[in-house]
Formats: C-alpha cells, sequence, structure tokens
C-alpha cells in the first residue's frame, strides 16, 4: 500500500517502505542487504578469549528517552485513506514517569493490526534492549556482518552468553575488527500464533447465568 515519490531518492522510498514491515538496509563492501527485524539464532559467541583486552565499553540509553506511549500513523483504506494513530501504552511507566510519547508516520500500512504489531515492537524494544556496546575482537569475527546476532559474554558486566544485534562491524589492522551493536531479545519479534502466551488455571467456577437449582422467594421492588 505505498505510494511511491519519484521525486524523492530511491533509497528513502526504500528505506520508508521497508519500515513498514520491520526491514532495514545494510552495507557490506559493495553488497547491500535487506535484511527484517525476526526471530534468530546467534552466529557467533564472544568472550574474554577473543575480545581485545581493554577495548569492551558499554551504555545505556538514558530512561528519560525511553518512551512509555508509541503511535503508528498508517492510512486506512477501509476509511477513505484517513490517518488514525494506533497506540500502545506501558502505563506502569506512564504513572511513575509521565508519558513520553512518540509518533511514527507509516503511510505503507493499511490496516490497525499491523500498525499495532510494530508500535509493540518498538515499544519492547526500547524497554527490553536498552544496551549498547563496543569493542575489537580477533580475526575469528571476520565473517560477522551487520544485522547479526551474536552471544557476548564479559567478567566485568558479569553477562553470561547475553544476546547483542550487531550494527557497525569494521575491519582494523593486524587482523582486527571493531563491532558496535545493541542488546537482543528474540521474543520480541516471535508473533507466531501462540507465542509468548501464557495459560493459567483457574479451576471451574460456578456459571453465574445458570439458573437457580431452587427459588423459594421471590421479591420485586419499584424505583422512579
Amino acid at each position: 500500500n505505498y505510494v511511491i515519490d519519484t521525486i524523492r531518492s530511491a533509497i528513502d522510498n526504500l528505506v520508508e517502505m521497508l519500515a513498514t514491515l520491520g526491514g532495514y538496509i545494510t552495507i557490506t563492501g559493495a553488497t547491500i542487504t535487506l535484511r527484517v527485524k525476526k526471530s534468530q539464532s546467534s552466529v557467533h559467541s564472544f568472550n574474554m578469549n577473543n575480545i581485545k583486552t581493554g577495548s569492551f565499553s558499554y551504555e545505556y540509553i538514558p530512561k528519560d528517552n525511553q518512551l512509555n506511549r508509541v503511535g503508528i500513523q498508517y492510512l486506512d483504506i477501509d476509511q477513505e485513506d484517513t490517518k488514525p494513530i494506533a497506540w500502545v501504552d506501558d502505563f506502569a511507566d506512564q504513572d511513575e514517569n509521565g508519558i513520553k510519547e512518540k509518533i511514527f508516520p507509516m503511510y505503507g500500512i493499511g490496516r490497525f493490526s499491523q500498525a499495532a504489531r510494530l508500535a509493540w515492537q518498538i515499544l519492547y524494544d526500547l524497554k527490553i534492549n536498552p544496551v549498547m556496546i563496543k569493542f575489537q575482537a580477533d580475526i575469528t569475527a571476520m565473517h560477522l556482518e551487520p544485522g547479526d546476532i551474536f552471544t557476548f559474554s564479559h567478567d566485568v558486566t558479569e553477562w553470561e552468553d547475553k544476546q547483542f544485534l550487531s550494527f557497525y562491524v569494521e575491519e582494523k589492522e593486524n587482523n582486527e575488527f571493531q563491532i558496535q551493536a545493541i542488546s537482543y531479545n528474540s521474543s520480541i519479534y516471535n508473533d507466531a500464533y501462540g507465542s509468548g502466551i501464557i495459560t493459567y488455571d483457574y479451576g471451574s467456577p460456578p456459571n453465574i447465568y445458570a439458573a437457580p437449582s431452587d427459588v423459594e422467594d421471590f421479591e420485586v421492588t419499584s424505583d422512579g
């Protein structure tokens, strides 16, 4: 449901189209790759043995910059292409820190369900994956590309096989690689039917709409 504006650059149109499905572009050398945010497995592991000593640093996205209300504005093709907003909220965080909201226009989306799905992904991404790291690794990282998932263990932070999504990989001197990544949780993108749903056994409560077993008394009052 996307109208291409030929005045804009091809890359701008492509980026806007990919945003409607959680897609993005990575560039490695002369290769452009189209990727999508999805549930995927790790392709590499980094630990104290292959991380260059003194090269590791990390930071958290400031809590003040984290959103607790996200809106996706889309085109409702069933309502003459009006532009409603699909909102999702973290009410607990709003009660504590006030409302911090942002609207993301994605006019290539034509239905509420997809708009709400992406809004939840953005909200959970900011809430669950607020850690960014930077480090140098040895030649074993030569096959790592932006968009790949890897596990990371380090004594300083006491992380053990914490998952990260690489977004920058640069080859340095002496067969070393500079890597930047952000924390990753695959469950955010796993929206297969029934995924992540927990069911509880509440027993068998009585049916409040069932007929009473025996009526012994009946009284009617009138008011107004």
